[in-house]
């Protein structure tokens, strides 16, 4: 089975907390995650590891029907890495380029604006983060028209 590294960017916004990481944790949760199945959080607040897992577990608390199980969720976070990175500086991503292992599938996924969409992937290729195996998701909607999503889907287009 091919190991596969889930990056997030947006990782500190609303929608991340809300639905994609208690998603995560469920799924950690009911032991549908491999075993060596790995998590980047990619968000533009500078802060450690640590303090990000803190922060999420207390907006996760606030969004669950469930209670969050205490063995459950130091396996989910210890799949958890922190990546802080401004998204359009230059060389953003060169921390996650050595974060990112070639022998593994690089699931990227776009939980921010549509207006980042080709920022971001244009960082992601000028870092060489698009060196193994790679996918794509993006958070709807892709554009705010015809024009700018098919803007989008061209960016895309080029790296994916």
């Amino acid at each position: 089975m091919t190991s596969v590294d889930l990056i997030i960017f947006g990782a500190t916004g609303d929608l991340s907390a809300r639905k994609l990481f208690p998603a995560l944790y469920q799924l950690d949760s009911a032991e549908l995650l491999q075993p060596d199945f790995r998590i980047a959080a990619v968000g533009r607040q500078a802060q450690s590891v640590n303090d990000f897992r803190h922060d999420l577990r207390e907006k996760m608390t606030g969004y669950m029907r469930e209670s969050i199980d205490d063995n459950v969720w130091q396996r989910f976070i210890a799949r958890l890495d922190y990546l802080a990175s401004d998204f359009a500086e230059p060389n953003a991503f060169l921390t996650l380029r050595e974060w990112l292992d070639d022998s593994r599938v690089s699931l990227f996924y776009l939980a921010t604006p549509p207006s980042l969409f080709s920022t971001i992937c244009e960082q992601l290729h000028g870092d060489g983060c698009l060196s193994g195996p790679c996918r794509i998701v993006l958070e709807k909607p892709i554009g705010e028209s015809l024009a700018t999503s098919s803007q989008v889907n061209e960016t895309l287009a080029r790296f994916f």
